[in-house]
């Protein structure tokens, strides 16, 4: 009888489904280290994540108010470096820099253009699924856009994250479940980027840069690793301006005329603004408080940044007649 109830006992502690006190501790210090690792974990890559939004953000502002200001100065830094080598070379220096100049205007031009019409079109195919926050993913998007090729793979990671962990309410109802809906986000990011690729980018930048895709991966590496977010920003138009550079001075070299068959746009002539007095007898002045002249056709010009405009003057003589005409309003007999 003994055995038997030894036996008994036995077989209940090997299929009990109780636990003891002692390993419901257990369980519950299991938990709290899991929360603890999981919870430090996700600290650390939100502070990383959002260090990294800021960084990017001062970054732009940098490059935006540093384009300002040379957009603002860029005629006295053309005539300083062009004073700074001798008169046979100035006008080689004059195309070499109008070409390096047309490889920026066009970058920093092309890009605000891509951000602008990736970050509405990610917002807009986001929200047609159902994402949740898909306006500031199209933003994200928009912003990391400044990074060449690399930008759309960084953009597309949270939103993944998000659909992996929160999923769609639209999809849902159709039975896809959050990982079908993370596939359908990578292909969404896909498709975007190969249209940006395919259509925008030749059109907008292609022609300024014109840089292989290869090309651009390796200089925004390097750039990278060199000055941060701001070298792998600009590593393509400064990869193009050294092309430019390194053409004219193996073309020097080897004692050929530079840019032979590289023809670029022509450029657009500026008029300059003319303020003026629209009260009689003031006097006309331009914007840069240049004095009007008078040439012997009676037309009045204002000179300004080395362009004319004239407008027609009137003589004493002429507003005699004006005015003997205008007071001359007694009816005439046939």
């Amino acid at each position: 009888m003994d055995g038997i109830t030894v036996e008994v006992q036995r077989n209940f502690q090997e299929f009990r489904f109780i636990p003891t006190l002692a390993e419901i501790l257990s369980y519950f210090q299991q938990l709290i280290s899991t929360a603890t690792n999981v919870v430090s974990s996700t600290a650390a890559i939100g502070v990383s994540v959002v260090g990294g939004i800021v960084q990017v953000l001062f970054t732009v502002l940098i490059v935006f108010f540093l384009s300002l200001y040379l957009t603002k100065d860029a005629p006295q830094i053309r005539t300083y470096v062009e004073g700074l080598f001798p008169s046979t070379y100035q006008s080689e220096l004059v195309d070499l820099l109008r070409r390096m100049g047309f490889i920026w205007q066009a970058f920093f031009r092309g890009q605000l253009v891509l951000s602008l019409t990736v970050g509405t079109t990610t917002w807009l195919a986001l929200s047609a699924v159902g994402m949740p926050g898909a306006l500031l993913l199209g933003i994200f998007a928009g912003a990391l856009e400044i990074i060449p090729n690399l930008g759309p793979v960084l953009a597309m990671i949270p939103a993944v994250i998000i659909a992996l962990i929160q999923g769609s309410e639209v999809l849902s109802a159709w039975g896809i479940s959050n990982f079908g809906f993370a596939l359908i986000t990578v292909a969404i990011y896909f498709i975007i980027q190969q249209l940006e690729n395919n259509i925008l980018v030749p059109r907008i930048i292609g022609r300024g840069v014109n840089l292989h895709p290869i090309v651009v991966i390796c200089g925004v590496a390097v750039g990278f690793n060199v000055a941060g977010v701001l070298g792998a920003l600009l590593a393509a138009p400064v990869i193009a301006s050294l092309r430019v550079l390194g053409s004219y001075v193996h073309a020097k070299l080897l004692d050929y005329e530079p840019f032979i068959g590289q023809s670029l746009p022509p450029m657009r002539e500026r008029r300059p603004f003319v303020y003026r007095r629209t009260v009689t007898g003031k006097e006309l002045k331009a914007i840069d408080e240049t004095q009007p002249e008078v040439d012997n056709s009676g037309v009045t010009s204002a000179k300004a940044a080395g362009s004319t405009r004239s407008e027609p003057s009137t003589s004493p003589g002429d507003v005699s007649d004006h005015e003997n005409k205008s007071l001359d309003t007694t009816p005439r007999l046939a």
